[in-house]
């Protein structure tokens, strides 16, 4: 017990340093921008917390090792409506045995049609600018407390006659502790390199994050998840703390909740999941300065 405390401390220590690390103000000047975008709605309601209360492989583009541990087979899709006349599509699959868990995902990020035009402002057609991800992960149970998961990530992005083609990793780590229904996770993502768009390598949106779930069943038929989490991001100039929340009843009616603070392109979020024998059904609503966004997403288990 006293080694694998001394391995959660350790971890948490590490990602402290990190978190508090001087921060340069480089806001904006990453590419793939879409690597920061919620994939599941279930996550997305509750502020991107509380990867531990979702079984969804969807769960696999915001965590690697951090998922409610359920064997059985999953595929799962959702869409977002993000702004203007961006559209993002996920579609994800997942094995979890006992042990260890694998899924493959693709995120596919459309952002419409824009005008091309020339130096003095004829129109001379159109572009559709676009983002692609297709993911591979792995998870395992190091022991029955630890869980270590990792993801190797093709990146491609778009736009008009320029492209650039990226590879990532992300790493993540689970503790589950002696008390029931609490977890600590940690995770490193988008570490990695792309290819020149044009004349100018684009850097990856690196992320690292340290969360906190827990949770409180009196009876079978209703339950309260709480969660934390606290991100950093190379292109941004403050940590981004996050509060979560979901309600449990009768295991068929999910409600979520969550708040990011220092967050420019999102604060509030909401949604709802239902449970109908083996199809999960999930909604979202994530408030933003320049819209509503809204996201909807379905999983079946096999």
């Amino acid at each position: 017990m006293k080694r694998k405390l001394f391995l959660v401390f350790f971890v948490i220590i590490v990602a402290s340093n990190v978190l508090n690390a001087k921060v340069h103000s480089n806001a904006g000047k990453s590419g793939f921008q879409f690597l920061k975008l919620p994939v599941s709605p279930g996550l997305a309601a509750m502020a991107n917390t509380g990867e531990m209360f979702h079984s969804s492989p969807l769960t696999i583009f915001h965590h690697p090792a951090a998922f409610k541990w359920q064997r059985g087979t999953t595929i799962a899709f959702s869409q977002t409506q993000w702004l203007v006349d961006t559209h993002m599509y996920n579609i994800a699959y997942r094995n979890v045995t006992l042990a260890r868990s694998f899924g493959i995902g693709v995120v596919y990020m459309d952002h419409g049609k824009f005008d091309k035009r020339v130096e003095n402002g004829d129109l001379v057609g159109n572009y559709y600018p676009m983002d692609l991800r297709a993911t591979a992960n792995y998870a395992f149970r190091l022991t029955p407390n630890i869980h270590l998961g990792a993801n190797l990530n093709l990146l491609y992005e778009k736009i008009d006659t320029f492209s650039a083609l990226g590879f990532s990793t992300d790493i993540g780590y689970v503790y589950l502790t002696p008390i029931r229904n609490t977890a600590f996770d940690f995770a490193v993502k988008n570490i990695g390199s792309s290819s020149k768009m044009d004349s100018e390598k684009i850097e990856l949106p690196f992320i690292a994050e340290a969360g906190f779930s827990t949770g409180f069943d009196p009876n079978e038929f209703f339950a309260v998840y709480p969660s934390f989490k606290i991100a950093y991001m190379n292109d941004y100039d403050n940590l981004i703390p996050a509060i979560g929340v979901k309600t449990e009843i009768y295991d068929m009616l999910f409600l979520r909740a969550g708040y990011k603070v220092n967050y420019n392109e999102e604060d509030f979020s909401a949604g709802f999941g239902i449970h109908l024998n083996k199809i999960n059904i999930d909604y979202s609503y994530l408030n933003s300065d320049i819209s509503s966004i809204h996201m909807f997403g379905v999983e079946w288990e096999f």
